[in-house]
C-alpha cells in the first residue's frame, strides 16, 4: 500500500501546473483560470482512499515518521489535499522536517560528515522545490561537493535537476535576472557543451555524466561559460555602455544575422572569449570555495586556455569571406540598410544616426553635443561613469570631422 500511495504522489506532482494557462493548482483547480482537471480529480480520489486505508491499519503514533512516504506527501503538500495535509498534521511532520534541517545545517557548520540520509533528505526537498530560494543555492553547493566526494550518488534525473537549480539559482542570485530556465537536452552534435538563448541555459544531457562520475570541473566551465552568456545578454537588454560592451554587442548583432559569421569566427567573438576567459576563473573560485582541488591536468588546461582568450578578448579583426576585416568595417555595411536594429538596441544611438532611411556613423560635432548632454545630466546612460567617459572619447578620438561611413 505505501508505494501505491507513493506512485500516485509523483503522479500528483508531476501535474503541478494548468494545461491551460500555466498557473498553479489547488485540489484539483487552477487558481487562475478556474480549470478543473479530471486527473487529478481521479488522482486525489485515490490518494484519499488509500490513506483512509493505511490510517485504518496502521499505529500512527509507532510510525517512522522520516520514511519514504511522508516526504513524498509532503512534497505534494501545496496542492491543500485534506487527506494528506491531515495525515501530515497528525504526525507533526512539518516540524520534525525542520528539526531534520537543522540538524543537517549544524553539522555542515560544525564540519562534521554528512550520512547518505542527510544528503538524500536535501535532494528530495531540492527536487521537490521544498526549500526556501535563499536556501536553494547552499543545498546544491553541499549536494556537489557530497557528489565529488564519493559522499553521496544520484540517479541521472536528479543530478539534472540539481545542475539545473545551480544555474537557475546562480543567475538569479548572482545576475540578478529573476525569470530564467535551465534545461538538459540531447545534442545532436556530442561536441556542443551547452547554449545561452534570450537569458536561458541549455545543458547537453552528456555533460550531467562528469557529475555523475564525479567529474565536476568540465562541467562547472561549461554552466559559467553560459551563465556568462546570459549575463551578457543581460548587460546588452539594460544598455550598458563601456568600450566593450559595444564591442560585445557588434559581435552579437553580427552572429546573429550571419551563422556563417559566427562560425568562422568563434575564437575571435569577443562575447566568446569574454564567456571562455571568465569561465576560467568562476570554475576555479567555485571549487576553491567548496574545497575541491582540480587535477594538476585540469589546472593546466583552465590557465592555458584562459591565456589563449586572453588574447583576443578586445580584438577587433574578424574574418569574412576568407578575409580579415576591422569589426567596425563590416557592421558599418550590415546596419548600413538596417534602421531597425538602432530601435532594437538604442545604445547604439551614441555613435549612430538614421539619415533618411539609411543609417551613418555620427561625426565629431555630433558625438561632442551627446557627451555634453551626458557630462551635464540631460542624457542618462547604463553603466560606470569612468567606462562612459572613456567611450565618448574612443568615439571621438576615431571619429573624424566629416561623416564617417
Amino acid at each position: 500500500m505505501i508505494e501505491e500511495i507513493i506512485n500516485v504522489c509523483k503522479k500528483v506532482k508531476s501535474i503541478s501546473k494548468c494545461r491551460s494557462c500555466g498557473g498553479s493548482i489547488k485540489q484539483d483547480t487552477c487558481i487562475f483560470c478556474g480549470t478543473k482537471n479530471n486527473e487529478l480529480t481521479e488522482l486525489i480520489s485515490r490518494l484519499n482512499s488509500l490513506i483512509n486505508s493505511f490510517r485504518s491499519q496502521v499505529d500512527i503514533s509507532n510510525i517512522i515518521v522520516t520514511n519514504n512516504l511522508f516526504n513524498h506527501l509532503y512534497s505534494i503538500n501545496d496542492f491543500e489535499i485534506q487527506s494528506v495535509n491531515q495525515l501530515l498534521s497528525v504526525v507533526n511532520y512539518h516540524n520534525l522536517l525542520e528539526e531534520q534541517f537543522q540538524g543537517i545545517t549544524k553539522k555542515i557548520n560544525n564540519g562534521d560528515k554528512l550520512s547518505k540520509e542527510d544528503y538524500d533528505f536535501l535532494c528530495f526537498f531540492l527536487i521537490n522545490n521544498q526549500f526556501k530560494d535563499s536556501l536553494k543555492l547552499g543545498v546544491v553547493n553541499v549536494l556537489i561537493k557530497g557528489i565529488v566526494n564519493k559522499e553521496c550518488n544520484f540517479d541521472i534525473s536528479s543530478l539534472e535537476e540539481i545542475v539545473k537549480t545551480f544555474v537557475e539559482e546562480g543567475i538569479k542570485n548572482v545576475i540578478g535576472l529573476k525569470y530564467t530556465h535551465c534545461k538538459i537536452v540531447e545534442y545532436n552534435d556530442k561536441r556542443t557543451c551547452g547554449s545561452a538563448l534570450y537569458g536561458n541555459v541549455y545543458v547537453n544531457k552528456a555533460q550531467i555524466r562528469h557529475l555523475a562520475d564525479g567529474k565536476i570541473t568540465y562541467l562547472l566551465r561549461t554552466l559559467f561559460h553560459e551563465m556568462i552568456h546570459v549575463r551578457q545578454y543581460q548587460r546588452r537588454k539594460d544598455a550598458y555602455i563601456s568600450i566593450y560592451d559595444m564591442i560585445l554587442l557588434k559581435d552579437e548583432i553580427l552572429s546573429d544575422a550571419s551563422r556563417k559569421f559566427y562560425d568562422d569566427n568563434y575564437f575571435l567573438l569577443s562575447i566568446e572569449n569574454q564567456a571562455f576567459m571568465n569561465e576560467s576563473k568562476e570554475t576555479l573560485d567555485y571549487m576553491e570555495k567548496l574545497e575541491i582541488t582540480p587535477s594538476r591536468e585540469e589546472l593546466d588546461d583552465i590557465n592555458k586556455d584562459y591565456e589563449y582568450h586572453k588574447n583576443f578578448c578586445g580584438a577587433t579583426i574578424r574574418i569574412w569571406e576568407n578575409v580579415p576585416c576591422d569589426l567596425d568595417t563590416l557592421f558599418n555595411k550590415s546596419i548600413y540598410n538596417n534602421p531597425s536594429v538602432l530601435n532594437q538596441y538604442p545604445q547604439l544611438s551614441l555613435e549612430y544616426i538614421i539619415d533618411g532611411n539609411l543609417v551613418r556613423r555620427k561625426n565629431k560635432k555630433e558625438i561632442e553635443s551627446e557627451y555634453k548632454d551626458y557630462l551635464e545630466g540631460r542624457l542618462q546612460l547604463n553603466g560606470n561613469p569612468k567606462e562612459i567617459e572613456d567611450y565618448f572619447n574612443f568615439l571621438l578620438s576615431m571619429t573624424k570631422e566629416n561623416i564617417i561611413k
